[in-house]
């Protein structure tokens, strides 16, 4: 399989950028504008995003990831746009832009990253999960995705289980392209599941109370 590299936005990947959005309209049911060099260049001037990674092939850029503090909440970060070049959706360039966005998170210290998708999305949701998120279903069918993973990561209480297992490819957590959570006495509780050497690990978060 190809390796992708993944790097930090610079300017001179702006046209790449444009180039990769402008190839992308179909998957955004034709509404985005179309972008040139210049306007890529304006537009991430003035952006407030904490980091924005792009996922090259070769010098053509493939995949966006925008990660910014979160509007709604305070102490969450979240994934405020992402994008993969159509000719490379199922290669792996999304996962690896999403993990680095949780991954970061957790380097910042933050103890959870969000993201919104819309509800016909279904084709990313498996990934998503994969990585850590939650699906929440939101009033007028918008997807609310939560991910907890950083306060699990950097909680004193599971530091010696991570020191071994990695947060994402020792998870065990069964996957379903439905909404999650199990509802107990007014309460929607979303688990997590690890398996490492034989060790274990479950951890449970009350949705509601976001943790």
């Amino acid at each position: 399989m190809t390796e992708f590299k993944l790097v930090e936005y610079n300017p001179k990947y702006a046209k790449a950028i444009a180039d990769m959005w402008n190839v992308s309209k179909d998957g955004w049911n034709g509404e985005a504008d179309h972008k040139t060099e210049e306007s890529v260049k304006r537009k991430e001037e003035i952006s407030s995003h904490l980091n924005l990674y792009l996922a090259l092939d070769g010098d053509k850029v493939i995949g966006y990831c925008k990660l910014s503090k979160y509007f709604a909440e305070e102490n969450t970060l979240y994934v405020d746009l992402l994008n993969v070049d159509p000719a490379y959706h199922g290669k792996k360039a999304g996962k690896m832009l999403v993990k680095k966005s949780v991954e970061r998170t957790i380097e910042l210290g933050y103890p959870r990253i969000d993201l919104f998708t819309w509800a016909g999305n279904t084709k990313a949701v498996p990934m998503y999960k994969k990585c850590g998120f939650f699906w929440e279903q939101m009033e007028g069918g918008s997807t609310h995705l939560m991910n907890f993973i950083p306060t699990v990561v950097q909680a004193e209480l599971f530091r010696d289980f991570f020191k071994k297992a990695d947060w994402y490819d020792d998870s065990n957590r069964k996957i379903e392209l439905t909404p999650d959570g199990v509802s107990e006495n007014g309460f929607d509780y979303l688990t997590y599941s690890w398996q490492k050497d034989g060790k274990n690990l479950l951890v449970e978060f009350e949705k509601t109370g976001r943790g």
